[in-house]
């Protein structure tokens, strides 16, 4: 009996350091593509246009890429200007015939759109950079036999094989509401009323703002993420709502539809 406890207990040992090792090797991939980020900001050879913040002096401090944030094309990283201040950085895969400038490629209508928005709009994520990189090495987490039913599959092989990347650096935001759903699940929390009432007021005043121009295609809550703020209240529409320390924006994607 006491050989088979000993036995049982050396097998309980393995497995945790088995899984322990596999922690420590998860969080050295991750730490390795944060690097390569980084290594891609410092080499980037890019058809470059007057911007505000330069990506090489940025310093990314924490890797923010999750399925409720991002798709396997598309990596999202924490960032830090020499000034202290804080943005987020967006990594995202695009075809390779999107380098040319026009509105028929998605990531050009997401520039005209952030564009046009930023000179009536407070209800969207600044765009501060964004930068084309020819020569990517961004990896992706996923073939495209996962994606065999997948309706816009020539869209993902045209992704799968491209070298071409896109950098948008956005203003700071602390996560997506998606996020912040899952995490109210994760830990049994139910939303308060005047919350729910208030998170989806600021939705509507932001549709409002973009609708008689634009369309997003599958609009969704990673759509919109959550900056943290001091204020109270929020005016929506003309109508004072709580906060609850968080105001909802709208997330810059490439799924704008422009009229043209």
């Amino acid at each position: 009996g006491e050989i088979k406890e000993a036995a049982a207990e050396d097998v309980d040992k393995e497995e945790e350091e088995a899984e322990e090792g596999s922690e420590k090797k998860a969080q050295q991939n991750q730490e390795d593509e944060v690097e390569r980020s980084l290594k891609s900001l410092q080499e980037v050879a890019a058809t470059r246009h007057k911007q505000k913040i330069s990506l090489e002096k940025l310093t990314v401090i924490e890797d923010m890429t999750t399925i409720e944030l991002n798709d396997y094309a598309e990596r999202a990283y924490r960032v830090e200007a020499p000034s202290g201040k804080r943005y987020v950085l967006f990594v995202r895969k695009i075809p390779t015939a999107a380098q040319t400038r026009h509105l028929k490629h998605k990531i050009w209508r997401l520039k005209k759109f952030c564009e046009d928005m930023a000179k009536h709009s407070k209800g969207l994520v600044r765009l501060k950079n964004f930068t084309i990189a020819k020569n990517c090495s961004m990896s992706h987490d996923m073939t495209l036999s996962q994606f065999k039913h997948y309706q816009h599959q020539q869209d993902m092989q045209s992704l799968m094989y491209s070298k071409t990347c896109v950098y948008l650096l956005v203003s700071n935001f602390s996560r997506s509401l998606l996020q912040h759903i899952v995490e109210m699940d994760d830990d049994n929390r139910q939303f308060e009323l005047l919350h729910l009432m208030a998170l989806y007021a600021q939705i509507l005043g932001i549709l409002h703002q973009i609708a008689p121009n634009y369309l997003y295609d599958h609009m969704d809550f990673d759509d919109f993420v959550l900056v943290d703020t001091t204020e109270t209240t929020v005016e929506v529409l003309g109508h004072p709502f709580p906060t609850n320390g968080v105001l909802v924006k709208l997330l810059p994607r490439d799924k704008v539809l422009h009229s043209s």
